[in-house]
């Protein structure tokens, strides 16, 4: 009976690192919330800090369109799915289709100088893709 006790006095005192140690390993074991939002912009070719940085700069109330330029060689994949998924990273912005009715540009591969738009500035995303601000 002494043994028994003494057993369970163990298991007892044992438990609470047991379950701390099993939780750190679910978590190591786990991608952070943005590694996982993030995954998609991997199979597309899209920089993450790129999307980090494109939230941080294009404020939430904006109105922005997404130009992709001649600079950045792009498969069919990437011409459809870089859009895309800018469309639903950037919420709650609002998309336009076209860079005229937009507050912000995301040029990627394009030169601001040639997105028809006044600038305000121009951001640096990423090697080759910009935010540009538009000058109203």
């Amino acid at each position: 009976m002494l043994v028994a006790a003494a057993l369970l006095a163990a298991a007892v005192l044992e438990l609470p690192g047991v379950v701390l140690d099993a939780a750190d390993a679910v978590r190591a074991g786990r991608p952070a919330a943005f590694d996982r939002a993030a995954a998609p912009a991997d199979g597309l070719g899209i920089p993450n800090d790129m999307l980090e940085r494109a939230r941080d700069v294009i404020p939430e109330h904006a109105r922005y369109a997404i130009v992709l330029g001649p600079t950045i060689p792009l498969d069919a994949n990437q011409t459809v799915g870089i859009p895309q998924f800018l469309r639903y990273w950037l919420l709650p912005r609002t998309f336009e289709d076209e860079a005229d009715d937009a507050d912000w540009v995301i040029a990627y591969g394009q030169s601001a100088e040639t997105l028809g738009v006044p600038v305000r500035r121009e951001v640096p995303l990423a090697e080759l893709v910009n935010a540009v601000e538009v000058d109203r």
